[in-house]
């Protein structure tokens, strides 16, 4: 079974571009100046623990500002090695940056933190060693009829 292509998989930013993990959207029918389009999110994310990690990102922005890398235009993966850092492609992955996030730890506080991090690592168990339809069909709501085929 093929993956299917992964949206934004890379940690860049750019104008209108579809293939960044933040994309800006200069000019909006509504008259707003810009729209921000976070677009690494999928819908495992706790909406609550997502607002609260990108709330305290971007307060430590505006606390420590740092110049901005140039945006990017076009396909990241086209970009020579080493240009576009790959966003973490596995829970595991995902769980090691998170867990290494001082910010993070910070802005959570330790016990709710922790149990991410618990949480996580029991969902990576939980998932080891599975195929992509084993883990389709384990976490499926209902019985799928006729298979994933």
């Amino acid at each position: 079974m093929a993956l299917p292509k992964r949206s934004a998989p890379f940690q860049v930013w750019g104008i209108e571009n579809r293939e960044a993990a933040l994309r800006l959207i200069p000019t909006a029918a509504d008259g707003a100046a810009a729209h921000l389009e976070l677009k690494v999110v999928d819908l495992a994310a706790n909406p609550y623990l997502l607002l609260a990690a990108v709330q305290a990102v971007a307060l430590a922005g505006l606390e420590q500002a740092r110049p901005l890398p140039p945006p990017v235009s076009g396909d990241p993966a086209r970009l020579p090695a080493g240009v576009a850092v790959r966003l973490p492609a596995s829970l595991a992955q995902a769980s090691a940056a998170f867990a290494a996030s001082a910010l993070l730890r910070q802005a959570l506080g330790e016990e709710l933190h922790g149990s991410l991090l618990d949480s996580q690592a029991a969902e990576v168990r939980r998932c080891a060693g599975l195929s992509e339809a084993e883990l389709a069909a384990a976490d499926a709501w209902w019985p799928l009829v006729g298979g994933l085929a």
